[in-house]
């Protein structure tokens, strides 16, 4: 099959062995592409080869999770097509449909079901769906607000930012910068300490 073109990071990414890899690229910079060529150089590995059911690869969305699948198995097609006697590969094939590739959601989820029992779950439990979810965040956010507008008395910070932004009318204005707040912090591994983090650099 003809040699596919890739830069030195992408490469390096493609051929690091032994260690922990975190690559981080932007959008259309060929991740997919990357992710799907390490995998097949596991898969094919002379001495060591690795079969596809022995992996977890986790995407965002269902759409990039397919995309994922699709192109492994093109791969594993176009090695088989210019190696047609290799077992080996076409027991890949196979072995895709039980393959763990899939939403970070749904290996969770899976996860759960598998467990109920010792975390004391129900069984059918289901994953909130947009809409459940959106209820839910503005019953918290609305929650969160009327337990600090009881302390009012006692926070005058809250008591400040809440004239501040509202400008005595309503606090519209308030939830969405909370919920804004509550966003940027879930891109964090670590949210609780870069909120702290933002709070000491503005007590400066």
């Amino acid at each position: 099959m003809p040699e596919l073109n890739f830069t030195p990071e992408q490469r390096a990414a493609i051929d690091t062995r032994g260690s922990t890899v975190l690559v981080s690229a932007a959008a259309g910079s060929g991740k997919t592409r990357v992710l799907t060529e390490r995998l097949m150089a596991y898969l094919t590995d002379a001495e060591h080869p690795v079969d596809i059911d022995h992996f977890l690869v986790i995407t965002y969305t269902r759409a990039a999770a397919a995309e994922l699948s699709s192109r492994i198995l093109d791969g594993i097609y176009a090695r088989i097509a210019s190696d047609p006697e290799n077992r080996r590969l076409r027991r890949q094939v196979a072995l895709c449909a039980r393959a763990e590739i899939g939403t970070i959601h749904s290996f969770c989820a899976d996860f759960l079901r598998a467990n109920c029992a010792a975390l004391a779950l129900a069984p059918d439990f289901q994953v909130a769906d947009t809409e459940r979810c959106a209820a839910l965040r503005a019953a918290a956010l609305e929650h969160t607000l009327e337990r600090a507008y009881t302390r009012l008395d006692t926070d005058a910070p809250f008591h400040l930012l809440a004239d501040t932004v509202g400008g005595g009318r309503d606090d519209a204005r308030l939830g969405e910068l909370v919920l804004s707040l509550y966003d940027k912090m879930q891109c964090h591994a670590r949210p609780e300490q870069w909120a702290q983090r933002q709070v000491d650099l503005l007590a400066l």
